[in-house]
């Protein structure tokens, strides 16, 4: 198998710190992660639903180093998947997160850029890998960025003085059970002219 970003080295079978096995490039440093492998380690590692998707027997990562270091972008151009050289899909993972992983939709394997692994670990969501790809997932997140995106918007053309009052308000009139009247007073131009 050929890194996908370096194109031309071989990609090394290993285990990861959480023991998850993987195939990593000796150059550039990222990893390919096989979809039975993922589904084998989480398997293993007893996945409990009960510890909102931490592996019970997980080994965290190096704490020294989460934030001393980002993931390491692979560029702008298409990768092909290292198994079956279909091109890969990018993911946002959260809105929190500011990179993507790589997704072949054919096999289901994902690849790594140097750290992401750490980084979906240290945010304790590595165990959740294979829902980053779903319709629900990204619809989700789509969601959320939109939010952040009109927050920031109306922050920005009323104040954020003037913006935190309007919430308050409307937060306020949300919870009567005259909100309609009293959005139609407001609106009025002369609610005392008949």
């Amino acid at each position: 198998m050929k890194c996908p970003v370096c194109r031309t080295i071989t990609l090394e079978s290993d285990f990861n710190d959480n023991k998850l096995i993987n195939h990593s490039c000796p150059q550039c440093k990222g990893s390919w992660i096989k979809y039975e492998d993922y589904e084998e380690w989480k398997r293993k590692n007893s996945i409990d639903p009960k510890a909102n998707g931490h592996a019970i027997n997980s080994n965290s990562t190096n704490d020294g180093e989460s934030n001393e270091y980002m993931p390491e972008y692979d560029s702008k151009r298409a990768c092909l998947c290292p198994d079956c050289g279909r091109i890969l899909i990018k993911y946002l993972v959260t809105k929190d997160i500011p990179f993507y992983v790589d997704h072949c939709s054919s096999c289901n394997g994902v690849w790594l850029d140097k750290n992401e692994w750490d980084v979906l670990a240290k945010n304790h969501i590595h165990t959740k890998m294979n829902h980053f790809f779903t319709r629900p997932w990204q619809n989700r997140l789509r969601e959320e960025m939109t939010k952040v995106r009109l927050e920031v918007h109306y922050a920005n053309k009323f104040g954020t003085e003037n913006y935190n009052k309007l919430k308050e308000i409307r937060e306020w009139l949300k919870s009567s059970d005259l909100s309609s009247e009293m959005i139609a007073y407001l609106i009025d131009e002369d609610p005392y002219k008949l």
